[in-house]
């Protein structure tokens, strides 16, 4: 009997990594594309998918808390969001814009760093030193990696909302 040959079998918490991935860029997708680029089957893609969807639905309030006990136990609780992330992304956006009614010199450097993808250590970029930039590595929203420089997890989706609030930072 031949044994029949084709791409390895993945497992489903690595499959859904996957389709993560390549949905992280942002753009559309059909199933059958993502599943193509994901080189995944369709229907492992289709459950993905589902997955994803049932998950997101149960965390929009709410969030996941793991941490460990003194004896080595790992726990595990699903808890209400609270603070001032867990309010709607419009009504956020709305806050900050009465907030911080003009843009500030943190914002231009917050989205110049987005736009340039330093989103990493790995793709940290050079910046020429300003007390802004310093102020922002000093609450931790840009992280310094020799003399470049990338922003934190917080940093990344305060740029995006910064673009969302004041359109012209496109154009910086």
């Amino acid at each position: 009997m031949e044994k029949l040959t084709g791409r390895p079998r993945t497992d489903f918490p690595s499959a859904v990594q996957e389709v993560l991935k390549v949905l992280s860029d942002g753009r559309p997708y059909t199933i059958a594309r993502l599943a193509r680029e994901a080189n995944l089957n369709f229907r492992t893609v289709k459950k993905a998918i589902e997955l994803i969807e049932r998950t997101q639905a149960t965390l929009q309030s709410k969030r996941v808390e793991v941490s460990a006990t003194s004896d080595n136990h790992t726990v595990i609780r699903i808890t209400e969001k609270a603070g001032f992330a867990s309010l709607p992304e419009n009504i956020r956006n709305m806050v900050l814009k009465s907030l911080y009614p003009s843009i500030t010199e943190e914002d231009k450097i917050l989205v110049r760093l987005w736009k340039r993808g330093a989103v990493s250590e790995k793709t940290a970029v050079e910046m020429e030193s300003s007390g802004a930039l310093e102020r922002l590595i000093e609450a931790e929203h840009v992280l310094r990696s020799g003399t470049r420089f990338y922003l934190s997890k917080d940093a990344q989706m305060i740029a995006k909302s910064a673009l969302q609030l004041y359109p012209e930072l496109k154009d910086i």
